[in-house]
């Protein structure tokens, strides 16, 4: 049982580390009329999912 809660505890541990590393990017596309949040790990990471959304995405 002592295993199953230490192996839980440490699953549930890791995957706050790894989701904590992501920020927040605002993405941009035609003039601010649409906008989204992009979670990524770097500035570049959010460039590259927010130029797949469109010709006239950026980040803000």
């Amino acid at each position: 049982m002592k295993r199953i809660i230490s192996t839980t505890a440490f699953l549930i541990a890791l995957t706050a580390f790894v989701t904590s590393c992501n920020k927040e990017y605002v993405c941009e596309c035609d003039n601010g009329a649409y906008s989204q949040i992009i979670e990524a790990s770097s500035k570049s990471s959010a460039e590259s999912d927010c130029n797949t959304k469109g010709t006239s995405c950026s980040l803000q």
